[in-house]
């Protein structure tokens, strides 16, 4: 995130860590740890490269959603070291969201933050 500028959405962190696929490759690029209505962050085994589009595929908990999971557009952004320095982290903005995954991101936010 550029200097200055704030986050408009409430970061939210994600009770658990849902893995989140690139969908070209099918690869598993990490496990979503925080999100809002706008973006996700993801931390992985190695460092995601930035300012890349994605087509992202999340496997959600098959007892609360059907279909058990979504595909969302979204932008790499940053990457950096996670705490455990065996990590990585990598913010994403999502981008061109369908009205069904806006209330699948919604609904996630809501069943699976902390209230803070």
């Amino acid at each position: 995130m550029a200097a200055g500028k704030e986050r408009a959405a409430k970061r939210r962190n994600i009770i658990f860590h849902l893995p989140v696929y690139d969908e070209e490759s099918g690869e598993l690029l990490g496990h979503l740890v925080d999100i809002t209505s706008s973006g996700l962050r993801l931390v992985s085994s190695s460092p995601i490269s930035v300012e890349r589009l994605f087509i992202l595929r999340m496997e959600l908990p098959e007892d609360y959603f059907v279909p058990g999971e979504i595909q969302l557009k979204a932008r790499s952004r940053w990457t950096r070291p996670d705490v455990n320095p065996e990590l990585s982290t990598t913010g994403f903005t999502l981008e061109e969201m369908t009205e069904e995954a806006e209330k699948v991101v919604a609904r996630l936010v809501s069943m699976y933050a902390f209230n803070d």
